[in-house]
């Protein structure tokens, strides 16, 4: 999994276009192991200090299995009975909401339903003067008064949680998988979210303001520089069965093999598997 990541990573440094990527086994590669929640599993890592800023941007992929009977968290640095931090939630008609809180209250902006079984780039963002929310790289218009306005503009300061409060991903009552949550000290331009949700769900940090990058993939640990190690609670992992949007509908793809010995970081064997790089029109 890690290879198919960063091997991928590399590609995105070299190559001028989006439509090649890593597969393993025909899988695409870095999406073969996902973080799957069973309805009373989650992941954590400790309330550290460079989390804590009034601003705030953090992407993530998810898949919902089924409609939760309540709202329930999926990722949250916060309390909304406190009105600390800042949170994303899953209510009972698959809409994903982003809250942030002041102290004394929330301001709060949401997509349209999402469909089951079906993969979603969410990010959420504020900016100190808007709070906006993004599908697969695309805001999504808000409604003030039945007008539509492209986000909501806002004047408030996002209070930090206490120690006391970890960041979560997952929850009780939410079943599916997440992916890639990456989190930023301040929302990156209209331009470089596009290229989040275009790079794929195994697509890395592309600015130096991530201060935390939880993969998934097949542990909880943060992959940037913080190294904050989280830990599970009743966690898996299954395979993701994703692959890019133009590779899906792709009308020529050239493929390229070998076979390389690749570490099994669950069972610490070596096994050998079939790795190819895609390319496609």
């Amino acid at each position: 999994n890690r290879y198919g990541s960063c091997a991928d990573s590399l590609l995105n440094t070299v190559q001028t276009t989006q439509n090649y990527g890593v597969f393993i086994n025909s899988s695409f590669g870095p999406s073969t192991s996902v973080a799957k929640f069973n309805g009373n599993s989650y992941a954590q890592a400790q309330n550290q200090q460079w989390l804590n800023n009034s601003l705030v941007m953090a992407s993530f992929w998810i898949n919902i299995s089924s409609t939760p009977s309540a709202p329930v968290n999926v990722v949250s640095y916060g309390n909304n009975a406190t009105n600390v931090g800042w949170l994303f939630y899953l209510n009972k008609s698959d809409v994903v909401r982003f809250d942030i809180m002041n102290g004394t209250g929330q301001a709060i902006v949401s997509t349209q339903p999402l469909s089951l079984n079906k993969w979603y780039n969410i990010i959420g963002a504020y900016n100190g003067s808007y709070l906006a929310i993004y599908v697969n790289g695309v805001m999504v218009p808000q409604y003030i008064n039945g007008v539509e306005k492209p986000n909501k503009k806002i004047s408030t300061s996002i209070i930090a949680p206490p120690r006391s409060i970890n960041l979560t991903i997952g929850g009780s009552g939410f079943n599916g998988e997440i992916a890639n949550l990456q989190i930023y000290s301040m929302p990156l331009r209209i331009n470089k979210i596009a290229d989040i949700a275009s790079e794929g769900i195994g697509g890395a940090p592309i600015q130096n303001s991530s201060v935390g990058w939880w993969p998934l993939q097949g542990d909880v640990n943060d992959y940037s520089r913080y190294s904050d190690a989280g830990y599970p609670v009743g966690l898996g992992y299954t395979s993701a069965g994703y692959v890019p949007s133009s590779y899906a509908s792709a009308y020529d793809v050239n493929k390229a093999y070998t076979l390389l010995p690749i570490l099994n970081y669950t069972t610490g064997n070596t096994i050998t598997e079939n790795v190819g790089v895609y390319t496609w029109h």
